[in-house]
């Protein structure tokens, strides 16, 4: 009979750590599917909920949000309880969650499961990495499948539009969340069979103050971002900004008085890796960022069904895998800045292929579709070389001790970076589209929340196409933003990495 293995039974090699690898896989593929999956159910759920510009940027960030919010703090908690059981009950909650959200009835209640989704998602990271220590005691075999958990995170990201493509072409939006139950089924049947639960350290205290704290200010901040960006000098944004600043006060001021700080803010005091830590942000800025608004403009602009917008987006996600596994293969050859600043550039290259493209250069030839597909693949490959790069530099640059807090780090400034491109990108391509449907009074009141709905009111071509070429300068917009914010990164780099940083060391 199958019985769960302990951490007794760690005396020798686990005959079934493979197995074990493969179900902790699945857990992170789930991670990273959510995170992309969502993008081209955009037009339909905005065809089937109607939520305002402000919720539809809340359906799909929230969830980076959460996970971010709640990384370190899930990470403590499993050191404390066990990553085995944190493991096991973020996955019971996604799986119920995501029923929850493919049922939603309104647009609010779809940000509440997608949030509850985010919270699940941030037990699932730091614990599956965990428990691949547990399963592995040789080093070379460790080393491997941290290597595979990393490339399948990254595969998942890729997959993520392809499979909610096909899912919607044929389904229900509903859909890209159901098939989230029957993997958390295998996450918990295998997690309880093949992996060993890893020792507890209870030892330290858990730092809830600075959970709370770095919890309200990030959310308070992003609040303040979309309303005041979509809506203007609001009460409500200028309120939550507010808040978000004594919220960052204070939990600044508490990080640096306790002794087990949720996040040890002395790790800023490095300039390179704050830098690094800060180009890992803006990489996913630009990533999930342009990701959300381009799956709209491929499906409502273009005219693209989903599973032709998710064919056209796959090969510029699986260049990111490309650019990853080559940057691996030539890091030794390479000082770290040099990598940095090609891939950072190349990223700014697929930025400004985006602004093209929304400026109509492409239009005439009807090519337009094309080029954005070639642009993501420009963008992806960037992202894809500095990735490795930067995690390599963050692990041997921090100082001794700190290794793991400053991943964790890092890990956040990721999933934040990803969060906030979807949040201030997507309120900038709203801002400028609703300016542009004010300016043609040819559609009503309520076709100023999404181009989706304008062409559902649209009474007239010239009215959709209005609604079109509004939608279209806030990709202009939105892209010629990305590619500053990646430029400035650049110079930052210039400045503050030693030209001479070691490269890794051959072996």
């Amino acid at each position: 009979m199958a019985h769960s293995v302990t951490t007794t039974d760690l005396s020798r090699p686990l005959p079934h750590r493979w197995w074990g690898l493969a179900v902790l896989s699945v857990g992170v593929a789930v991670l990273a599917v959510d995170a992309t999956v969502l993008n081209l159910a955009v037009p339909a759920i905005t065809g089937d909920l109607d939520p305002t510009a402000t919720q539809l940027l809340w359906i799909v960030d929230v969830y980076a949000f959460c996970v971010a919010a709640f990384l370190v703090t899930s990470g403590t908690l499993s050191d404390r309880v066990g990553p085995k059981k944190i493991l096991l009950a973020g996955a019971m909650v996604f799986a119920v969650v995501s029923v929850l959200a493919g049922l939603a009835p309104t647009a609010g209640w779809l940000i509440v499961w997608r949030a509850a989704q985010g919270v699940a998602g941030s037990m699932l990271m730091p614990a599956t990495l965990s428990l691949i220590g547990e399963l592995f005691d040789d080093e070379k075999e460790k080393s491997f499948a941290v290597s595979v958990w990393i490339a399948v995170y990254a595969v998942g990201a890729a997959a993520g539009p392809i499979i909610g493509g096909a899912l919607l072409e044929h389904f229900h939006w509903g859909s890209v969340f159901f098939i989230n139950v029957p993997l958390c089924a295998i996450i918990a049947v295998g997690v309880s069979v093949l992996v060993p639960e890893a020792p507890v350290d209870r030892a330290e205290r858990f730092d809830l103050p600075g959970a709370v704290l770095t919890a309200v200010m990030l959310f308070s901040m992003v609040y303040a971002v979309k309303s005041l960006t979509v809506h203007g000098l609001s009460p409500a944004g200028l309120a939550c900004a507010v808040v978000a600043v004594a919220a960052g006060w204070l939990a600044r001021r508490h990080l640096l008085r306790v002794k087990h700080p949720l996040i040890d803010l002395k790790l800023f005091h490095n300039r390179a890796l704050s830098t690094v830590i800060a180009v890992n942000f803006v990489q996913m800025f630009i990533y999930l960022g342009v990701l959300f608004y381009i799956s709209q403009y491929l499906q409502v602009v273009l005219g693209l069904g989903p599973e032709s917008a998710a064919l056209h987006m796959a090969p510029g996600l699986l260049c990111a895998v490309i650019g990853n596994l080559t940057t691996g293969k030539v890091m030794t050859r390479y000082r770290p800045r040099t990598l940095i600043l090609v891939g950072m550039t190349v990223t700014c290259l697929g930025c400004l292929i985006f602004a093209a493209c929304g400026a109509g250069l492409f239009a005439a030839s009807g090519h337009t579709a094309l080029v954005v597909a070639i642009g993501l693949m420009v963008t992806s490959i960037g992202g894809g070389i500095v990735d490795p790069v930067t995690n390599y530099f963050i692990v041997s640059t921090a100082p001794k001790g700190k290794a793991a807090a400053a991943a964790s780090l890092s890990e956040t400034g990721y999933e934040m970076g990803g969060a906030f491109g979807i949040a201030i990108l997507g309120s900038v391509v709203a801002a400028v589209y609703r300016m542009g449907v004010d300016a043609t009074g040819l559609l009503p009141e309520a076709a100023r929340e999404s181009v989706t709905t304008a062409h559902r009111l649209a009474e007239s071509p010239a009215a959709a196409a209005a609604a079109d070429q509004a939608f279209s300068t806030g990709v202009l917009v939105a892209s010629v933003v990305a590619a500053t914010v990646t430029a400035v990164a650049v110079a930052a780099v210039v400045v503050v990495i030693p030209a001479r940083a070691a490269r890794p060391a051959v072996g």
